[in-house]
């Protein structure tokens, strides 16, 4: 059965191909902070493997359908407050994706209120 909302699926096979295929296209800032998470928590959570794995492949269902801003401040809070060395794996990195979504809006219109916004482009025309 597959997730209408973020399409995991629950076939455990199809869900880890599909997620490495994701995965893959994922750009560069964004699979190296989680390369580097999924060594730490495997090293830390032991004998967790296949949830460790099934929480990976929601993860990264869950990504793929986030802004590539949120991700990337949710990886860069989680890796520099060490969540990973207090045992919170990729279910907690999840939630702070998914709230992370729910409120960036919000945060985005507070911080255009208060600091502006950047000053448009000014172009010669006739030199082009």
């Amino acid at each position: 059965m597959k997730c209408p909302a973020c399409g995991y699926t629950d076939n455990p096979i199809k869900a880890s191909n599909e997620a490495k295929a994701i995965f893959r296209e994922f750009p560069e800032y964004i699979q190296t902070p989680l390369k580097e998470i999924y060594h730490y928590l495997n090293k830390r959570i032991p004998k967790t493997y296949g949830r460790l794995n099934k929480d990976w492949n929601k993860l990264v269902f869950v990504i793929d359908g986030a802004d590539h801003d949120v991700v990337r401040s949710s990886l860069h809070t989680y890796m520099n407050n060490h969540y990973y060395m207090e045992g919170k794996d990729f279910n907690y990195l999840r939630v702070m994706i998914v709230n992370g979504m729910n409120t960036y809006k919000i945060k985005k219109e507070a911080e255009l209120l208060k600091y502006g916004a950047n000053p448009p482009e000014i172009t010669n025309e006739e030199e082009e």
